[in-house]
């Protein structure tokens, strides 16, 4: 895995949206118009057949972002990354227009973010204690050189 992702030229991730999931989970969502994570994926899944259809252990450290095959994705599109910044957890289910707040300000901040872009330079990969929490053994994985 090592010699995979150190022969990977870092991703150059540009910044979709801000986004508040039906989950109460509060994301900014990224696009890697390189290719290479997807290139990257391929080249693993070669390397270990057998191991998981997605992602999930592939974080970069600087944002906690997680790489998710997107559903439904194009071919020229077939990688969504997300940070997730936080979670609601509570009982109560928002009314309409508190959703609707939510979802104005998730807009002005996407305008505020709009051409951002970030170059990682390396991604942890963690053999996670618990499901979609970074908690557990984690591997430093160098990129390449840009």
């Amino acid at each position: 895995m090592r010699q995979l992702t150190g022969s990977t030229r870092p991703p150059v991730l540009t910044f979709e949206r801000v986004v508040m999931t039906d989950s109460g989970t509060l994301l900014m969502t990224w696009v890697d118009h390189t290719g290479r994570l997807e290139l990257l994926r391929k080249r693993l899944r070669l390397t270990f057949p057998g191991g998981a259809s997605t992602a999930h252990a592939l974080h970069c450290p600087q944002t906690l972002t997680l790489w998710i095959q997107r559903a439904g994705a194009t071919r020229s599109q077939a990688w969504i990354i997300h940070t997730s910044l936080f979670r609601v957890l509570t009982p109560v289910v928002f009314e309409a227009t508190t959703r609707a707040d939510i979802q104005r300000v998730c807009d002005d901040w996407t305008y505020k973010l709009a051409g951002t872009t970030w170059t990682p330079a390396y991604l942890w990969y963690i053999l996670e204690n618990e499901f979609s929490t970074i908690e557990g053994l984690r591997h430093v994985l160098p990129l390449a050189a840009a």
